[in-house]
């Protein structure tokens, strides 16, 4: 998924709230697309952070996650949005990190949950 483009942002924020069943979520984020901050997807995301939507989620899987700010706005909406999240499982390339795994999961666990017994995975 990139995360260049409000458009394709919202539909991913559109689907994940409109499957009420959805348990299981994978993504994968486009490492090229998201070399540089896009400040109308990152203004989307927080927005979409106040409001509930992923009422089943249980467990996220995010693969070639960099740790940038729109994908830490895009964690952030998950985290903030899923009722009965249980695991958040995060998949990255280390020498593409633009910060530490404990930094992105401290900034994680301080960011509004809707399920406040989340576990944070990083690989």
């Amino acid at each position: 998924m990139s995360l260049r483009s409000v458009e394709v942002v919202s539909s991913a924020v559109y689907l994940i709230r409109s499957c009420p069943k959805l348990q299981d979520l994978t993504i994968e984020f486009d490492p090229v697309a998201v070399e540089d901050i896009v400040e109308p997807v990152v203004e989307f995301l927080r927005f979409q952070s106040f409001s509930l939507g992923a009422e089943k989620l249980q467990r996220v899987h995010v693969n070639l996650f960099m740790g940038l700010e729109m994908e830490m706005e895009f964690m952030k909406f998950i985290l903030a949005s899923a009722l009965v999240l249980k695991e958040i499982f995060i998949w990255n390339f280390v020498y593409l990190l633009h910060r530490s795994d404990k930094q992105m999961m401290d900034e994680m666990k301080e960011s509004r949950r809707a399920s406040p017994n989340v576990e944070f995975i990083f690989e």
